[in-house]
């Protein structure tokens, strides 16, 4: 089991992950993020608490994504810059916007350069919060309405990496690991109470 790698996101795996797999005969190694969205597909779909679209328990579920359609359309979005390729940028493709994809793990973004019908994405792949693409040199005074922010699974970086690519709108799919602590600020106000999409030099 040295070097064992996750089978889904090929992520090294953890003394302890390595332990339940050694525990559990004919299991999948898998590494604790991708343990815990089997575990979230498995209980949301047997108790019909969570509808996902096509595949994976990555949080982007009918009622999360009828939620930024009524912003796409409501604000008349045209085009997205996402941190996080996954489900979100075949929808957002679907829905006619223009996409600027980023996301940490290599294999994630050429397997979604091969997709059929993804073609006309710009894909970007780094390293890290430290070693983010040279934006301003491949788009060159562009910024964009809407910044879309769903990855890394620690993504305080790419948050800070929004403020200064967005034009109008930030939106973090799951701030669940404090990255909401950036909002509001001097800048940045949520469109409403709760929301989790920020509006530049809003109320």
């Amino acid at each position: 089991m040295e070097d064992a790698k996750c089978q889904i996101c090929s992520s090294p795996l953890r003394p302890e992950d390595i332990d339940k797999v050694k525990a559990c005969e004919n299991s999948f190694s898998l590494c604790g993020w991708c343990q815990l969205r089997v575990k979230q597909y498995i209980e949301g779909n047997i108790g019909g608490s969570v509808i996902n679209i096509y595949w994976g328990a990555g949080h982007v579920c009918w009622s999360s994504w009828n939620s930024l359609r009524e912003i796409i359309r409501k604000y008349n979005i045209k085009e997205v810059f996402e941190f996080g390729t996954g489900l979100s940028t075949e929808l957002f493709v679907n829905e006619g916007l223009d996409v600027v994809s980023s996301d940490v793990w290599k294999c994630h973004s050429e397997l979604y350069q091969r997709h059929k019908g993804l073609e006309k994405v710009k894909f970007h792949w780094y390293l890290d919060g430290d070693h983010f693409p040279d934006y301003a040199s491949l788009y060159p005074g562009k910024k964009w309405d809407f910044v879309f922010v769903d990855g890394p699974q620690e993504r305080s970086r790419e948050v800070k990496k929004a403020m200064e690519l967005s034009s109008r709108f930030i939106y973090l799919h799951d701030p669940n690991l404090g990255e909401q602590d950036f909002f509001p600020n001097e800048n940045w106000k949520p469109t409403e109470k709760g929301s989790k999409l920020f509006e530049k030099g809003g109320i």
